[in-house]
């Protein structure tokens, strides 16, 4: 069995800024108060490339981006990713629209930032830091799957993060 080990700063990091809770006591009472389909907001602090902790009113919720894959921080281009995700969100107030899926404990949701108003496992891919979970993605809404599709194209062909050493004509495989 791998044990893939988070990255210590923003997990520092985020019990600094968000306070501490046991691990057993956040699993268990992870926006419990989040049904499938309600939007929650609140502060973002990142994770990794594709998970964040969100300061809600309510409490702290870890979130894990719908539809997204990104590199483990102790990979290659895990760092770009789990940077880029920190820049595009971190401090800043998002608002995330629950999909109803879990991962280990972890809502699944798309998200958004008031400044770039796109959503943020979008941007991940078009900017190479992340793929399309393809296995989740034709379970789920078709229109955010073509979308991620088509970004996952732009990002191969103009050979952004994680596609800059491929060679030409091998996008979208």
């Amino acid at each position: 069995m791998k044990i893939t080990k988070r990255p210590l700063l923003p997990a520092l990091l985020a019990t600094a800024l968000l306070g501490s809770v046991s691990a057993e006591a956040a699993n268990k009472n992870n926006g419990a108060w989040i049904e499938k389909g309600d939007d929650f907001r609140g502060v973002a602090m990142p994770i990794d490339g594709d998970s964040l902790y969100i300061e809600t009113d309510k409490g702290r919720v870890e979130v894990r981006l719908y539809g997204i894959g990104a590199p483990e921080y102790d990979t290659p281009f895990g760092p770009f990713a789990t940077r880029l995700l920190h820049r595009l969100s971190f401090g800043k107030e998002v608002v995330c629209t629950d999909t109803g899926g879990r991962t280990h404990y972890r809502i699944v949701a798309r998200c958004k930032t008031a400044d770039i108003s796109a959503d943020l496992g979008g941007v991940m891919i078009q900017e190479g830091a992340a793929t399309p979970y393809r296995s989740y993605l034709y379970r789920g809404d078709r229109d955010v799957r073509d979308l991620y599709f088509r970004l996952e194209g732009i990002a191969c062909n103009n050979k952004r993060g994680l596609w800059q050493n491929r060679p030409d004509g091998i996008c979208g495989d």
